[in-house]
């Protein structure tokens, strides 16, 4: 037996990991989006702050780069 044989590529070796950041990352990114549906659904019933926006929209961003 090679030492090839015996190792396995990089991507192959952490795959539960990567299912888990992704259901987490899926989870968040449905958090945020229903999140905004509020201020969509109902524009005038609550107050969007700046700050707020901001940083939801950060988040986002940061969520779908990662």
């Amino acid at each position: 037996m090679d030492a090839d044989t015996l190792t396995q590529p990089n991507h192959e070796i952490f795959v539960h990991i990567r299912i888990i950041i992704g259901m987490i990352l899926g989870l968040s990114v449905a958090r945020l989006v229903s999140g905004a549906t509020r201020f969509i659904q109902h524009p005038g019933k609550e107050r969007i702050y700046p700050v707020h926006f901001a940083w939801v929209i950060r988040i986002f961003l940061f969520i779908i780069h990662f």
